[in-house]
């Protein structure tokens, strides 16, 4: 058996194994479920952040999403921010209860509440020179991704 084959066919056991034991600690209590929800929001809120270059740390991003607190230094953007992705996971979250389809309208919508104002960013093209344009907050993919 080739080497990726055994590599892959292990991952595939550990993810077997792990998903048995998740399937017989259901059903969850209410308070587990309570609990992994404020982790999960935790967690995917920061993670998800930190890629666009938020600079909270694991302990502000959890003070301010689970206490509606700040603590130390960040900038105001940042906490607004998180709390604009906070937002747009309950949006989420109440679309898949209500099990809708998820429309255009919808995502313009989530797209307003992420990034709640119109920003200009910059860049420069191949040849040097420098060019900007405006995201609309609420209007998505108003241009092509390579200008």
């Amino acid at each position: 058996m080739a080497t990726f084959e055994r590599i892959f066919f292990s991952v595939m056991d550990k993810l077997q194994a792990l998903y048995d034991k998740w399937k017989a600690l259901q059903p969850l209590n209410e308070r587990k479920q309570f609990l992994l929800s404020q982790r999960f929001t935790v967690e995917y809120n920061y993670n998800s952040n930190h890629i666009e270059g938020n600079t909270l740390t694991y302990g502000q991003t959890e003070l301010l999403l689970l206490f509606g607190k700040v603590s130390g230094e960040g900038k105001l953007k940042d906490f607004v921010d998180m709390k604009a992705s906070l937002a747009s996971v309950k949006m989420l979250e109440d679309e898949m209860k209500a099990r809708t389809a998820l429309t255009q309208n919808f995502i313009r919508q989530l797209h307003h509440v992420l990034l709640r104002e119109d920003y200009t960013t910059h860049r420069q093209l191949p040849d040097g020179s420098q060019t900007s344009f405006t995201i609309h907050a609420g209007r998505y993919k108003t241009r092509p991704n390579s200008v």
